[in-house]
């Protein structure tokens, strides 16, 4: 019975929430005319902005933290030896050609940087996931559009000459 309540709380708290729409089945996209570089450095301005911190970073993987700040989350993964469970995310950065490809890996975990650390990933099919996916294709948008306007501002430029 117990387990039943838990499982219907869990659903409660993720939500009953579809799909993403991506090959991985995890938030993803592809930003074209922008450099793996120019990616990583718009990702983690963004993401310091909503409030992580930068855990480590290399030329093909961000990893970026932060303790979970509401009541439900802390009281499902929270546990005696740490209340407050970490927020992690996971951003690969990989250059494809003139494009590049980012795929986001979303977890909570309890205890974390312990023996006891516990991960539940919610890559797939949660609300985190799809808030994620919303925040990569702004970035995509912003980022490609920002190249459009570039080459508009120089076609300006040329015509006046």
């Amino acid at each position: 019975m117990r387990h039943r309540v838990v499982a219907a709380l869990l659903l409660f708290i993720t939500g009953c929430v579809s799909p993403l729409n991506t090959p991985s089945g995890c938030p993803e996209v592809f930003i074209s005319g922008a450099s793996a570089q120019t990616v990583s450095n718009h990702l983690v301005s963004a993401w310091i902005g909503a409030g992580y911190s930068v855990e480590q970073q290399t030329a093909s993987s961000i990893l970026l933290t932060r303790d979970a700040d509401d009541i439900a989350t802390q009281l499902f993964f929270g546990s005696e030896f740490n209340t407050t469970p970490q927020c992690q995310l996971r951003l690969n950065i990989v250059p494809v050609g003139m494009s590049t490809k980012v795929v986001a890996n979303y977890a909570v975990v309890t205890n974390p940087g312990s023996a006891f650390a516990k991960r539940t990933d919610f890559s797939k099919s949660s609300k985190a996931a799809h808030q994620i996916q919303e925040s990569l294709d702004r970035l995509r948008t912003q980022l490609e559009f920002r190249d459009i306007s570039a080459e508009r501002l120089q076609a300006i430029e040329a015509a006046k000459n």
